[in-house]
């Protein structure tokens, strides 16, 4: 038997199906649109490498989306405590991680038994800002270092000094440490390793003599430049444009060598993949923009990726330094 319906009946029911419908597409467009007011939280302090590039990237963002992006720094834990609060955060795309690789493919490893959240299930990349290499460097009005010219000086070095030499970094567990660690390593010397809270504070005791040499970024170079620090070596793969002549510790005939970081976005898994790859295509094209370009460079050399392929680099990183760390037995207390 044909059921046959009034014309009301028949117009109030499609217009139960268009409400039913509304109801279930309105959170999907909802997540997908783009925030007004959205959030750079950075798991260091002030005026480090990671909060210059948040602050870079936030500036440029706001300008090209006409959207709020304020930068909010939550140190403490190797960045563990932003990456956390980023992890519980609402997947809208209001709450960004900005942070440098170590929290991502190092933190995993080295804090295994207290890391409280997993990069692969708790965050999506959306792209990496800058590379930071870093370079080896000595003070050059040390008197320990007057003949120390090259690497394989500060080697000899550290082989005549009955308990070696000593180096500082930004913290326990961080890039400096790895990069000093594998160097030890490699080099068959002693290294003995004094951290201090943050970048400021150990190239402070470089600059001080408090430290026979360390590891930094990129801004070291006034320094270097200045003639107070002397660059022996770069830990990445290639050659510093800044600093041509200086070679590479891989180069010098010490195997296999590329301990660099980088800083990147993410924003909690769930976020909605066409809002990452929004994001992803605002960032590449804020990178060329020539003013954006050479402010952003002072921090690091520029990496604009797809996310796919950044995905690809974050596991690709993260195997090789479980390598690394395995091989110079780098462990956190």
């Amino acid at each position: 038997m044909t059921l046959i319906l009034s014309p009301r009946i028949r117009l109030l029911a499609a217009s139960l199906g268009v409400m039913a419908a509304c109801a279930v597409a309105a959170p999907v467009l909802a997540q997908d649109a783009a925030p007004r007011t959205s959030k750079l939280v950075v798991g260091f302090s002030p005026g480090g490498p990671v909060d210059q590039a948040a602050r870079l990237i936030a500036e440029q963002l706001g300008t090209r989306t006409k959207s709020t992006f304020v930068v909010d720094n939550r140190p403490g834990a190797n960045a563990q405590l932003a990456a956390t609060q980023v992890k519980n955060s609402t997947p809208d795309g209001a709450t960004i991680f900005v942070s440098s690789s170590t929290a991502i493919t190092m933190n995993p490893t080295l804090f295994a038994k207290t890391i409280t959240y997993n990069p692969d299930k708790d965050f999506s990349p959306v792209a990496p800002l800058v590379e930071m290499p870093l370079i080896l460097v000595v003070n050059a009005s040390d008197p320990k270092m007057q003949s120390v010219k090259s690497l394989k000086d500060l080697v000899e070095l550290a082989k005549r000094t009955p308990k070696g030499l000593n180096y500082g970094s930004s913290g326990n567990g961080g890039l400096v440490h790895i990069a000093a660690e594998l160097l030890a390593t490699r080099t068959h010397t002693n290294l003995v390793h004094i951290p201090y809270k943050g970048t400021a504070a150990a190239q402070a005791a470089i600059l001080a003599k408090d430290v026979d040499m360390t590891f930094d970024a990129l801004a070291v170079m006034p320094h270097i430049r200045a003639g107070t620090l002397r660059a022996l070596a770069v830990s990445s793969n290639r050659r510093l444009a800044e600093l041509p002549d200086v070679p590479t510790v891989e180069e010098l005939g010490y195997g296999d060598f590329n301990v660099a970081s980088w800083v990147g976005l993410f924003v909690p898994k769930a976020t909605p993949r066409s809002y990452v790859e929004k994001l992803n295509a605002e960032v590449n094209a804020a990178m060329k923009d020539p003013a954006f370009r050479e402010r952003l460079a002072v921090v690091g050399p520029l990496m604009p990726m797809t996310v796919s392929e950044f995905e690809q680099k974050i596991h690709k990183e993260t195997q090789d330094l479980l390598m690394v760390i395995k091989t110079a037995k780098i462990t956190v207390d």
